[in-house]
């Protein structure tokens, strides 16, 4: 028989919304500013995930930099890639399958939030980008405040199921990173859905810890959410 889980949670960029070559042009503008050269695609992918306060510093390695000034380099990067994400309107949506399976999940009543590594300005972005208030309560959503280690460490995903009363082992959560999988399996959460491009499912599948790999939401299997209120 199958196992169902009580609870669900996403993580955001290149999850719910794929905006990783916004993430990457912001990086490699800024990289090219401070640095006087490109960031290459192998550091980058290695930052996926990850917050600016470890980002920062790594691509600034040779200087000795304040938790004040990495704050407001990141805000800077930051401020950049929501400039690339609102000239893109082509692309300024969520995944496709996403909305259809987040009233679903509404109207099933199962708990459910958001957990990223993104900065409460980008949240609110998203939120008023993408009406996220439809489906979430920023309240109950996670992201990095600078309070926790931010991904590989499990931190994230304990809080959130922690907000959603359920334990981590009751929780399906779906990613599209290396350190979001790391740092979801550390958690102990009990189902871990990956992400990705269908070139990438066989990569992701050896990855420690995936259960199943999705390539947009109209694969997302149902049947593993418990259901309070059946349609």
């Amino acid at each position: 028989m199958q196992k169902t889980f009580k609870a669900i949670i996403f993580d955001f960029n290149g999850t719910l919304f794929f905006d990783s070559d916004k993430h990457d042009a912001a990086f490699d503008r800024f990289t090219l500013e401070q640095c006087g050269r490109h960031i290459t695609p192998e550091e980058m992918h290695g930052f996926y995930g990850q917050t600016n306060a470890t980002i920062i510093p790594a691509i600034l390695k040779d200087r000795e930099l304040t938790t004040e000034e990495i704050a407001a380099f990141g805000d800077y990067k930051e401020a950049l890639y929501r400039e690339l994400c609102l000239e893109d309107t082509e692309n300024l949506h969520l995944v496709s399958g996403a909305p259809e399976l987040l009233d679903w999940i509404c109207a099933s009543r199962i708990p459910h939030t958001i957990a990223s590594s993104s900065e409460l300005a980008n949240m609110a972005f998203f939120f008023e980008t993408f009406g996220l208030d439809r489906w979430f309560d920023l309240d109950a959503t996670v992201f990095d405040n600078h309070t926790f280690p931010g991904k590989p460490s499990p931190d994230i995903y304990r809080l959130a199921a922690e907000k959603l009363g359920v334990t981590p082992e009751a929780c399906i959560v779906v990613e599209d990173g290396l350190s979001g999988i790391q740092s979801a399996h550390a958690a102990g959460i009990g189902h871990i859905i990956a992400i990705a491009a269908p070139e990438r499912h066989d990569y992701f599948m050896e990855v420690p810890g995936v259960d199943a790999v999705i390539s947009n939401y109209h694969e997302f299997d149902r049947s593993l959410l418990e259901r309070p209120v059946k349609e």
